[in-house]
C-alpha cells in the first residue's frame, strides 16, 4: 500500500528509518496501517493505467467442437430394489 507522510517520523527501531514529510513509500498493508493509524501518513491513491486502445478488433472464431462431457460421479447411498421385484401387480 502506497502511503504519504504528512510529517516526519523517525523510527524508534534500532535502525531508526527516518520518513521526511511529503516522501511516499510503498510498505505492506500491516506497516502501512501502523503510519495511518499513529496520525503520520495518508494513504495515495494508485491509478490504474488506461487501457490501450486495440489496433483492430478481435475476431470471434466460432468452435466446431462438441462441448465436453459432463463429469459422471458415483451413486451415493445405497442401491434400488430392481423395479420387477417390487411390482405386485403381476403376482398370482
Amino acid at each position: 500500500m502506497k502511503i504519504k507522510f504528512t510529517q516526519s517520523y523517525q523510527v524508534k527501531a534500532v535502525d531508526g528509518a527516518f520518513y521526511a514529510e511529503g516522501s511516499v513509500h510503498d510498505f505492506r498493508d500491516d506497516a502501512a496501517r501502523h503510519y495511518l493509524v499513529r496520525g503520520v501518513a495518508v494513504a495515495v491513491a494508485v491509478a490504474e493505467k488506461p487501457k490501450a486502445p486495440s489496433a483492430a478488433p478481435v475476431p470471434v472464431v466460432e468452435t466446431t467442437s462438441e462441448p465436453e462431457p459432463e463429469e459422471v460421479r458415483p451413486r451415493r447411498g445405497r442401491p434400488r430394489k430392481p423395479t420387477w421385484l417390487t411390482d405386485e401387480r403381476d403376482v398370482d
